[in-house]
């Protein structure tokens, strides 16, 4: 009797001592899903780093492919649901379609869409996916969980390098497949070290009086004050001086409705709410918004515009407006 219980205590025990390695075997995708996430948010919020071209591929990778996988991860995790070529196409597929949903998703909360609210909600649908994945394969047995074999592909890619055959021809193969694998880190490494020259641009945005791509104010009592939000990215590598004009156009004339100037400095981001008084009875007239940069004041820098209809006060009250009248 003693004998046997020693003998399922061993038995108990020799399972035990073996879960983790078995569970990290079978969820070595999903750490590495996570690791990557992780990267790609050090890579965006740690200054020196945000401008580098590495940041680009990890975003590519985040957006495209590891959505779609750990929500796969999460709705698939038996190896027999599914076989790797169909799990990496529907990634790809399904990526494309849950990244822009949670766009369209912000646009109608509080947040709105940044560039914060996007990447922090992909990294909590990240987890969100990985943890579920992870509870499900816990809850099937080991061979039948879904894996990913590193062992066998490692074992592959020495079979190309390091061929067993000491023929000239396998020789040669291998020896340009080691000078291609080394001109591709060298090429890698260069990037990494070299600065990027990011493109030098300005943005410019108009919110409705929630910060929000809606409710913009477009139908107007003469006389009416209303708000509206004007936003300016100066991505120009230098500060830089702005001008801000908005016109209204009846169909015969453009009239000056509002002008402000602004100076931003490199990489500074300015949203402002500015109050709108149309100045023009009539339907359908065009108000624009031009931004004009120092050094050219002649034509617009960005160009925004809004259809507004613009009807008479009640009554016999009468309206005092200052217009300038611009060509």
């Amino acid at each position: 009797m003693m004998q046997n219980s020693d003998s399922l205590f061993n038995k108990r025990s020799t399972t035990g001592s073996g879960f983790s390695g078995k569970t990290f075997d079978t969820c070595n995708d999903l750490a590495i899903v996570l690791g990557l996430a992780i990267v790609m948010l050090v890579f965006i919020y740690v200054p020196f780093l945000n401008h580098n071209i590495l940041r680009f591929g990890l975003g590519l990778i985040t957006v495209l492919f590891l959505p779609g996988y750990a929500f796969i991860a999460a709705l698939y995790p038996g190896k027999g649901d599914l076989g790797s070529l169909e799990r990496a196409v529907l990634s790809v597929g399904l990526s494309i379609i849950l990244v822009p949903f949670l766009g369209f998703f912000l646009n109608y909360t509080i947040w709105g869409i940044t560039t914060s609210t996007i990447v922090l909600s992909v990294t909590a649908l990240l987890l969100i996916c990985l943890l579920a994945a992870f509870l499900r394969r816990l809850s099937l047995p080991v061979e039948q969980r879904f894996s990913v074999d590193f062992g066998a592909f490692v074992t592959q890619v020495k079979k190309l390098i390091l061929p067993a055959s000491k023929e000239r021809s396998d020789v040669i193969i291998s020896g340009l497949l080691i000078c291609s694998i080394v001109l591709i880190l060298s090429v890698i490494g260069y990037l990494v070290i070299m600065p990027y020259q990011a493109d030098k641009y300005t943005e410019f945005y108009i919110y409705g009086p929630e910060g929000k791509l809606s409710n913009y104010p477009t139908n107007f009592t003469l006389g009416d004050k209303k708000p509206l939000i004007i936003g300016i990215v100066n991505k120009e590598g230098m500060s830089k001086e702005y001008d801000l004009a908005v016109t209204l156009n009846d169909g015969s004339q453009s009239h000056r409705i509002f002008l402000d100037h602004m100076v931003l400095a490199d990489n500074e981001t300015m949203e402002k709410t500015i109050n709108l008084t149309p100045d023009r009875i009539g339907d359908m007239q065009n108000m624009k918004f031009l931004l004009y940069m120092e050094g050219s004041p002649a034509d617009p820098y960005r160009e925004c515009n809004l259809w507004v209809n613009v009807t008479a006060p009640s009554g016999n009250a009468t309206v005092e407006t200052n217009a300038t009248v611009t060509p």
